[in-house]
């Protein structure tokens, strides 16, 4: 009997040993899990995705362009479906004696430096012109000019243009607008205003600070009656579906009640996202903004800034990887690109420097 319970009493400390060292591993186990689970839920949590380039062409469009204005050339950059377009003037002068273009497809010219002869197109070859701004609008191209001729003074000129893939161009002088008497600043009261649906209208103001927006195609669309003395067009955007327009930092309008939006505190209500793009540098995206700039000393970079609590907060930069000196840059954002355009020279000619980076955006 002694040996028997002697036997039980072993098998009983080995059982409870058993389960103790089962339930240790156990408990190991599921502290295991948590730091697992712990771990997985930090991976998921991925970085912001980050500029990157996927693309560099030494030499758009295959060839050199000729040195048209040896002292200074200024260009813009605008993409229409396939194509690009490449607008050339002298820069810094009073009156630029032409405008050309050259068209690319698939990285290659089509044409290249076209002269655009505005002037023969809308009968006004007796003026002298300012320099111009571009802009695209739907599958068209607007181009504002301030104007002068010695019967008429000032004008403020709007044209709709459309080109083939050779090259040539329709011209359709939309808004010929003359000074009037005591309106000195009559040459600076044109303006682009970017809207939804890729649409861009042209807005004015007057002497009595009421500004009229004007359709791509001219035609006047709205009437704002309510502009402050220091109300701006600049960096101005117009919700159409919804009759919104954005100026003045943000500012929200109702065109349909023709008066500001108002916060219950009686402040004007405010959409800092809504900054238009401008000058081929400034892009907003998704609540985000894409800039093109040369800090003093340095070379290009691109960066991108999220909105966050009513400021933009830096979250990438790359500087442009161009091994020669870029006299100037432009950008366009596509639906899943960002290219950056460069002017150097390439061997000895002025040259198109094309880089293409992915959209963090997105």
């Amino acid at each position: 009997m002694k040996k028997i319970m002697g036997l039980l009493f072993i098998i009983g400390i080995v059982f409870l040993s058993a389960c103790g060292e089962e339930e240790g591993a156990e408990g190991k186990n599921t502290k295991e899990g948590s730091a697992s689970a712990r771990t997985t839920t930090e991976e998921v949590k991925a970085e912001p995705a980050s500029l990157k380039l996927e693309e560099k062409i030494d030499q758009f469009g295959g060839e050199s362009l000729e040195d048209i204005y040896p002292r200074n050339t200024d260009f813009e950059i605008l993409k229409d479906g396939d194509y690009t377009y490449l607008f050339q003037w002298e820069a810094q002068v009073v009156d630029p004696s032409s405008y050309y273009v050259s068209v690319a497809k698939d990285n290659k010219w089509v044409t290249i430096q076209n002269e655009v002869n505005i002037a023969d197109d809308s009968n006004l070859s007796n003026r002298t012109f300012s320099e111009p701004e571009f802009i695209k609008s739907g599958n068209s191209i607007l181009l504002l000019l301030s104007t002068w001729d010695e019967t008429n003074g000032d004008y403020n000129t709007a044209y709709k243009l459309k080109f083939n893939p050779e090259g040539t161009m329709n011209a359709k002088l939309i808004i010929d607008n003359p000074a009037v008497d005591g309106d000195e600043f009559n040459t600076l009261s044109l303006r682009f205003v970017e809207g939804s649906n890729e649409k861009v209208f042209i807005a004015e103001r007057n002497l009595d600070n009421v500004g009229i927006i004007y359709d791509d195609e001219g035609n006047e669309k709205y009437v704002v009656n309510n502009l402050g003395m220091s109300s701006g067009w600049d960096s101005s955007y117009l919700d159409s579906e919804k009759n919104i327009l954005y100026f003045d930092g943000g500012s929200m309008y109702d065109l349909s009640k023709d008066d500001y939006m108002w916060t219950e505190a009686g402040d004007k209500k405010r959409d800092s996202s809504k900054i238009a793009n401008y000058a081929s540098y400034l892009t907003p995206q998704n609540d985000g903004l894409y800039q093109l700039h040369k800090p003093l000393g340095e070379g290009w970079s691109l960066d991108y800034s999220i909105l966050e609590n009513e400021e933009f907060k830096l979250q990438d930069s790359v500087k442009i990887q161009d091994e020669l000196d870029a006299n100037n840059a432009k950008m366009v954002v596509n639906e899943e690109s960002v290219e950056v355009y460069t002017t150097v020279e390439y061997r000895g000619k002025p040259t198109i420097q094309k880089y293409t980076y992915n959209r963090v955006d997105l």
